[in-house]
């Protein structure tokens, strides 16, 4: 059809009329699962709050070590996780540090506990020891005042695990998003790839076969609903390259998403289409795990091209 428009251009024009809800709410991080932050979250802290150890062994000042040589240092106290260490460090001294313990005052060096011998409190380094190893700084990860996570971020468990890391309970976000699902009467009337507005409200006329339905959802509805959701940026969908094994027909003049079974064979990604493309053809649906993505210029494709491929696992 040379009055369709092309999928890019649909795309950008849907976009250049969405916009986030305005509305929003103060949760628990337990209630947050899911939703989409509506403000940046200021680090309260440093992360790591302390220099600590990111190993099991002897914290260490540098400038004692012997030049390419082995040095006996004296253990004279432990520096725990939860427990640091309270006394000085003098020249020749160590102390015995677990992983995320607090490095001594004047100790600029963690030597793992592979690499040294212990003979009660008496502590051999060996050569080739680096100032400031597995130290980690205070403010390494993430800096006092700094954004910890940005507006339009949605809360994932990693997420949720950073906020109860930097001691937050309650976080603002935007209100869930209302979609109103209806089908239109019989079957003499067909709606047509359709997008408007309606008020406040955004609209999307879908085909009527189900496999369509599904496909213009995936590649239209998805991204409109994240972005009113105020995800941002909306994480675009991946795409791979890979070897085409199937012999697929296509005209040139639409972009066409066929389904498709993408796999590993031989260190390469192969795709393979899960047969007859239907658009009432559900069962093609159900066994892709892929979009064989074919832009409007591509014509028939033979067995053995390289194609792109739209994962469809974790897409919504």
């Amino acid at each position: 059809d040379p009055n369709s428009m092309p999928v890019a251009k649909a795309r950008a024009f849907i976009h250049t009329v969405l916009s986030p809800l305005n509305g929003f709410a103060r949760l628990p991080i337990r209630s947050a699962l899911g939703r989409v932050l509506s403000e940046d979250i200021i680090s309260p802290v440093n992360v790591p709050a302390h220099v600590n150890s990111a190993m099991d062994g002897w914290a260490i000042r540098f400038e004692d070590l012997a030049n390419d040589a082995n040095a006996v240092f004296t253990e004279v106290g432990t520096s725990f996780a939860g427990q640091p260490f309270s006394g000085t460090v003098d020249k020749g001294e160590c102390v015995r540090i677990f992983t995320g313990g607090v490095v001594p005052e004047g100790c600029n060096a963690v030597v793992m506990q592979e690499k040294a011998q212990a003979a009660a409190k008496s502590i051999t380094f060996g050569p080739g020891v680096r100032h400031g190893q597995n130290v980690r700084y205070a403010g390494e990860d993430l800096k006092q005042g700094a954004v910890a996570l940005a507006k339009g971020r949605v809360i994932r468990p990693a997420e949720l695990g950073l906020l109860a890391s930097l001691g937050i309970g309650d976080v603002s976000v935007y209100r869930p998003l209302r979609v109103v699902f209806f089908s239109t009467g019989d079957e003499l009337v067909s709606i047509g790839l359709a997008y408007g507005k309606i008020g406040k409200a955004h609209f999307f006329g879908l085909p009527g076969n189900p496999v369509s339905v599904m496909v213009t959802f995936y590649q239209f509805v998805r991204d409109a609903i994240l972005a009113l959701q105020g995800v941002n940026p909306v994480p675009a969908q991946p795409l791979l390259k890979a070897v085409c094994t199937s012999v697929i027909k296509k005209a040139p003049g639409r972009t066409e998403f066929q389904r498709g079974i993408l796999y590993l064979e031989d260190g390469h990604y192969k795709v393979r289409t899960t047969g007859e493309q239907g658009s009432g053809i559900l069962k093609s649906m159900s066994d892709a795990n892929c979009f064989i993505m074919l832009h409007d210029h591509v014509g028939n494709v033979e067995a053995g091209a390289t194609v792109e491929v739209q994962i469809l696992e974790g897409v919504v």
